[in-house]
């Protein structure tokens, strides 16, 4: 199951780059502009998104959600959070908590 799910989201990623490569380079070829740059901007659109992506998410869960990082979560849960991050070596992640009823969860 897990590698499929993986497979899909791999899948899905590099459409969404080759796509972003084709508009970019289409506009690059209508307006006569070295295909050359048309790569460097789509290397650079793609650092770009990597780097402030997780900051993005993080202003739109505060403003959009109203979600507050610093929720004191059960002793039960954040000991059970700290065994896995320990199991698998992980950093412990950043929590956010989205007051409005709807059973959800995410990282």
């Amino acid at each position: 199951m897990k590698r499929s799910l993986l497979g899909v989201s791999a899948f899905t990623l590099v459409g969404l780059y080759v796509l972003l490569s084709v508009v970019v380079l289409g506009i690059c070829l209508i307006a006569g502009v070295n295909m050359t740059y048309g790569i460097i901007a789509c290397i650079i659109i793609l650092l770009l998104q990597f780097l402030i992506s997780p900051f993005i998410t993080d202003l739109t869960m505060k403003w959009f959600y109203k979600c507050d990082f610093n929720h004191e979560m059960p002793e039960y849960l954040t000991k059970f959070v700290k065994e896995v991050c320990e199991k698998y070596k992980m950093k412990y992640p950043r929590i956010g908590y989205i007051d409005d009823g709807a059973p959800n969860a995410f990282t």
